[in-house]
């Protein structure tokens, strides 16, 4: 217990993580103030994005009218007819917005966008992707269903939801190699300023004092992680009118099923504590095998950044251990399971953390 207490205070002490711990206070505190400043803004923004799309809607209709001034044509009247009803419908639905009914918005916009396929089907040109337009319509139908309003996921005040933008924010291959990068130095510089000798000096094993070393990193990982989640959490409880469910939210996985926010962030929660060990085994297996600071540091970039370019172009694999640092990703992917992904994480976390006992036992000092 002392040599565990010594490595927590040792990491306290030299401040960097003390600073990481409030930079992301500040950073969760920031970011909850900007997403209260842009409310009024979002209103503007979905009246600004249907307005566009009927004056493309106009457009088209003058062109349809030309056209039959020329000759008449069945096909270019009932194309004229389609537009005219879907433009009204774009005028309603922006009505709604503006009035703040989102009831009727929901139930709108399914209308304009189920009109919108029609349209585009009778080869009109109504700028947005069938398969968008589809996602939305079966989200709307959702939310009518749970007699939720529809949120922007990322300037969103209520709590689940501010939570999720948190979790897709920090906990990524960013703000855990951050937190390795801190962690690691503890490790790295013992041996540079040949402080390890000291330590080994001491009545203990060589395991023990690496196990001490792990457990420390985990306690200090998950406390980061802790103060993470209970700040975003407090932020829209405190000052936030939220929904009465709001923890129903159906969020939209990569297959097109929905899971609620407050599942989603059970998931994440548990993918963040398991991940946590991997990379805190990683960093310990990195810095007792390496025992250089600025090599190990480029070695922990090349895996977290090398992994995120991976992830990001979709080559999204269950038994990649790094696609579980990509919390939202992890979650929100129906291809990844959540006991597939405990199991594979505490599998290699053992195997590292074995390697490294038996590294530092074959080396010595």
């Amino acid at each position: 217990m002392k040599i565990f207490l010594f490595e927590i205070k040792k990491i306290l002490h030299a401040k960097a993580f003390t600073i990481f711990i409030l930079l992301t206070v500040l950073f969760i505190c920031g970011l909850y103030t900007r997403n209260v400043l842009q409310q009024d803004i979002i209103i503007a923004t979905k009246v600004q994005q249907f307005s566009e799309h009927r004056g493309n809607v106009f457009q088209e209709i003058e062109r349809n009218r030309q056209e039959l001034e020329t000759a008449s044509d069945p096909e270019a009247e009932n194309k004229l007819n389609a537009a005219l009803n879907l433009y009204d419908e774009i005028t309603e639905l922006i009505q709604a917005v503006q009035d703040k009914k989102w009831e009727v918005e929901l139930a709108t916009e399914i209308k304009v966008y189920q009109s919108a396929i029609a349209y585009q089907d009778m080869n009109g040109d109504f700028r947005q992707s069938k398969a968008d337009m589809l996602d939305t319509i079966l989200l709307n139908e959702e939310l009518l269903k749970e007699g939720l309003p529809k949120e922007d996921l990322n300037l969103s005040i209520q709590t689940s939801l501010f939570m999720k933008n948190v979790v897709s924010l920090l906990l990524n291959p960013f703000g855990f190699l951050v937190l390795l990068l801190i962690l690691g130095t503890s490790i790295t510089r013992e041996f540079e300023e040949k402080n390890i000798q000291m330590v080994y000096v001491l009545p203990m094993s060589r395991p023990y004092y690496l196990m001490n070393k792990f457990i420390s990193f985990f306690v200090l990982g998950v406390f980061w992680m802790s103060i993470m989640f209970l700040t975003s959490f407090l932020l829209p409880y405190l000052f936030t009118d939220n929904m009465e469910n709001g923890f129903s939210y159906p969020l939209t996985t990569t297959e097109g099923n929905f899971l609620t926010s407050g599942n989603y962030l059970q998931e994440a929660l548990f993918y963040s504590f398991v991940y946590m060990i991997f990379c805190v085994a990683l960093i310990t297996l990195t810095g007792f095998l390496v025992r250089n600071t600025i090599i190990s540091y480029l070695l922990i970039i090349f895996l977290h950044i090398g992994n995120y370019i991976v992830l990001v172009n979709g080559f999204v694999y269950q038994v990649n251990p790094f696609t579980y640092g990509m919390i939202d990703l992890a979650v929100l992917n129906d291809k990844t399971q959540v006991f597939f992904g405990a199991s594979l994480l505490l599998g290699v976390s053992i195997i590292l953390i074995l390697v490294a006992i038996y590294m530092s036992k074959r080396r010595g000092t």
